[in-house]
């Protein structure tokens, strides 16, 4: 549900990459029209995780997010981003 309220896409998954959409919506950005970093990070957190349940053994499998960190030097403006594994 948190994804789907900021129009997360897919554009590409493969075995080691994968490659979304995120839009300039109004509640994405700041105050000053780039990216908000809890929406980077959590489409990042869905990335990842959409990389790893390829790889998931048979059964129950879970993923845990413990730690993330988000290093820009400058505001991210653009609508895509990358995440690989």
């Amino acid at each position: 549900p948190f994804t789907q309220g900021m129009g997360l896409r897919v554009e590409t998954l493969t075995e080691t990459q994968v490659e979304v959409h995120l839009p300039t919506r109004p509640h994405n950005l700041t105050s000053h029209n780039v990216f908000h970093e809890g929406v980077l990070l959590g489409a990042a957190i869905e990335s990842v995780k959409m990389i790893w349940s390829r790889h998931a053994p048979l059964g129950q499998f879970q993923i845990f997010t413990t730690e993330a960190e988000l290093i820009t030097a400058d505001p991210i403006s653009k609508s895509y981003f990358k995440a690989r594994a």
